[in-house]
């Protein structure tokens, strides 16, 4: 498997640029055609990147077809999962 395969796993979503992609993985310092190395952070975190971009792009309609895309979830699960991100008030009852 190679970087962009994987990293195209972990975004886990349709619809983004191949070329956001290629860019978010060379700016972490990684070859697009590399071979993955299982469990890389490194890659893990470029797909943050490219899904954090893709914020403006959570729904789109065409006449009556409209698909809407849980970006913001997909980026807190992969948050949590780097144990990152964990600054998200998840209960604020207390306050009052």
């Amino acid at each position: 498997m190679t970087n962009l395969e994987a990293i195209t796993a972990a975004i886990g979503i349709p619809g983004f640029s191949d070329l956001a992609v290629q860019k978010a993985l060379l700016d972490a310092g990684l070859d697009p055609a590399g071979t993955y190395i299982a469990n890389d952070v490194s890659v893990t975190k470029a797909a943050l990147v490219v899904l954090k971009g893709m914020l403006g792009l959570q729904q789109i309609q065409e006449g009556d077809y409209s698909i809407t895309y849980a970006i913001k979830e997909r980026i807190a699960a992969i948050e949590d999962e780097l144990g990152i991100g964990n600054d998200r008030v998840q209960n604020a009852s207390f306050f009052w």
